[in-house]
């Protein structure tokens, strides 16, 4: 459902507003708990399940694709979390995240977004989300009471931080570390 609406088959509002037109039908039980949380913002279906298991966490709301600025300039974008915690979380798929050049540039790009911007990051692979092993909705429970535990002093620091961050991106970049693309192709 993400996905439609993403590519704008549907109008999220227009979908909760005619959710009595089916009642009786088949699957409506599911599309009655899953319309209210459809966000067009999610790039993947492991950021979609990762969501899923977020709501089942019963934590607030999250934003998807939290747009991160280094000078103005958008360098990174966290697949969802609580911006006004600096908490994200990130879904590493096997797609975009095993090849060991992949996996530096998210090393480099967690401990910038740590470091220069003051966020937690959590990651989530398919391991936690999905199976009978899955442990995602209690990562997700950890993680969020650890960002409102640390979010004083991570904010405080990051206040200091941020004259020793200025221009990090182009230091990065001076550095030989790839910025990860702030739009993603899907072939």
């Amino acid at each position: 459902m993400d996905s439609m609406a993403r590519l704008g088959g549907f109008d999220v509002g227009e979908l909760i507003a005619g959710l009595p037109a089916f009642k009786g039908q088949r699957g409506v039980v599911q599309l009655r708990e899953l319309a209210p949380i459809v966000d067009p913002g999610a790039e993947s279906f492991g950021e979609s399940a990762s969501r899923r298991r977020w709501h089942a966490a019963d934590l607030p709301r999250p934003t998807t694709q939290i747009s991160v600025e280094d000078g103005g300039v958008e360098v990174y974008r966290v697949d969802l979390g609580l911006p006004e915690l600096r908490w994200g979380v990130e879904y590493k798929g096997r797609r975009w995240h095993t090849a060991a050049t992949d996996v530096e540039r998210d090393v480099a790009r967690v401990e910038w977004l740590e470091r220069c911007r003051g966020y937690v990051i959590d990651e989530l692979d398919h391991r936690n989300v999905f199976g009978s092993d899955a442990d995602a909705v209690e990562r997700l429970r950890a993680g969020f009471e650890h960002a409102r535990e640390t979010f004083a002093s991570r904010r405080r620091r990051f206040w200091v931080l941020t004259s020793s961050c200025a221009d990090s991106a182009c230091k990065l970049r001076r550095l030989g570390v790839q910025l990860a693309p702030t739009r993603r192709i899907w072939g």
